[in-house]
């Protein structure tokens, strides 16, 4: 398999029958091409990027790309920088360089995704919260397209947790109704849609909610104390 994925690789720059690079591009010689990709300097990388459209449309996966080329991206040219070892104690990324470098080897869309992603991850690995929490919302609201139920629910947890503020709190409900649109039997996702609805000041709702959640799993302690609390007033966040 994976000299075939080479050869692949290696075909598809020199090949100019149209028919041939037709051929060359099933979903199987994707994906195994995909799993040859460690570098942007892999031959697998670039007959990848280079066809990105070719490749979305063949998967039939709009931005099927997209996840690993960020990934290779946020792995050479933000993370080595924004977490090296010999960066002072009080290093503060320049992120206005690290977005002019990431555009000019890509493009600005790669360059505003990948380094808001990277605000977030930096964030919360110095546990700086509100800038955690107002970056998390710009790469959700703008970037992400991961649009699952568990995806969602999980963002806004992150928000309930971190934010005090209104606005986040309101735009973390948005993304936990719709995990709740998606599936609207996981008691999980109910239990995250109480817990911000609480917190905005929502206290029968959120108690309702909760209530629904404790019947759908009642051996769920952690269900069962968000429940108490709501009840008697006290923070669910703390």
């Amino acid at each position: 398999m994976k000299f075939l994925s080479l050869l692949i690789a290696l075909l598809i720059p020199y090949s100019t029958h149209a028919q041939i690079r037709e051929n060359i591009f099933t979903k199987d010689n994707i994906n195994s091409l995909m799993n040859l990709v460690q570098s942007s300097h892999d031959n697998s990388f670039k007959v990848l990027y280079k066809n990105k459209l070719k490749v979305d449309s063949v998967m039939g996966i709009p931005n099927y790309l997209q996840g690993m080329i960020d990934f290779i991206i946020a792995k050479e040219e933000i993370d080595p920088i924004i977490f090296s070892k010999t960066n002072p104690e009080n290093y503060n990324p320049d992120w206005d360089k690290i977005a002019t470098t990431i555009s000019r080897k890509y493009n600005i869309d790669y360059a505003n995704r990948t380094v808001t992603g990277a605000k977030v991850r930096w964030a919360s690995w110095k546990q700086d919260w509100p800038e955690h929490t107002k970056n998390l919302v710009i790469f959700v609201e703008k970037y992400d397209t991961d649009k699952s139920a568990f995806n969602l629910n999980n963002k806004a947890w992150s928000i309930f947790e971190h934010s005090n503020k209104t606005d986040e709190l309101n735009t973390a409900l948005k993304w936990s109704n719709y995990s709740l649109e998606l599936e609207p039997a996981s008691a999980n996702w109910i239990d995250t849609n109480a817990n911000i609805l609480y917190k905005l000041g929502k206290n029968k709702e959120a108690i309702s909610l909760e209530e629904k959640a404790v019947k759908l799993e009642p051996e769920n302690q952690e269900f069962k104390i968000n429940l108490e609390k709501m009840k008697n007033g006290v923070s669910t966040w703390q």
